[in-house]
């Protein structure tokens, strides 16, 4: 027999127990069982919570506005920023303003859209995004599309093209780019 603090082991060949010489009770001021409860109720509720917090609450979308407004900048050879991205249906506005000493236009083919811009001059076109894609807008005056101001306005989730395709050629009388 080996005595220990809290128990006493019976070294018997046929019955190796363990046996306690205060009740459990004693040893643990709380019964396992009762532990054991506990912990699962405490588990349950905050699980119960978390879930009431996250689970339950009603999931808020903010919901796409019919209109947007989007501020662009005609520089020395850019525009700020180069890539719009609008939803389908959306009514636009673009106010482009021109911070440069001469004159721009901001060009989309596809809409209809050609705004001429004097120098310090700000205007503004409203349009409705009712196809899908990548659409160019660009600055018309010579050279100022080949030395880069030309950006795109996705309409949807298009992907704008890559910045290895040619830009427009002046020179070229097929018109194509």
């Amino acid at each position: 027999m080996i005595r220990t603090r809290n128990k006493v082991i019976v070294n018997h060949p046929a019955k190796n127990k363990i046996a306690l010489k205060k009740p459990l009770e004693e040893v643990f001021p709380i019964s396992i069982n009762n532990f054991v409860w506990r912990y699962l109720l405490i588990v349950a509720l905050v699980g119960m919570l978390a879930w009431g917090i996250t689970g339950c609450a009603p999931e808020e979308v903010e919901p796409t506005p019919e209109e947007v407004e989007v501020n662009v900048t005609a520089g020395e050879g850019y525009f700020d920023p180069d890539v719009i991205t609008v939803d389908l249906g959306q009514d636009v506005t673009v106010v482009v303003e021109n911070v440069t000493e001469e004159d721009h236009t901001f060009t989309i083919d596809e809409l209809d859209v050609d705004v001429s811009l004097a120098p310090g001059a700000q205007e503004e076109v409203t349009f409705t995004a009712e196809e899908e894609g990548s659409f160019e807008f660009y600055c018309d005056e010579p050279g100022h599309r080949d030395a880069g101001m030309y950006g795109y306005l996705e309409v949807g989730d298009p992907v704008a093209p890559d910045d290895n395709d040619e830009p427009y050629d002046d020179d070229d009388d097929n018109g194509v780019y």
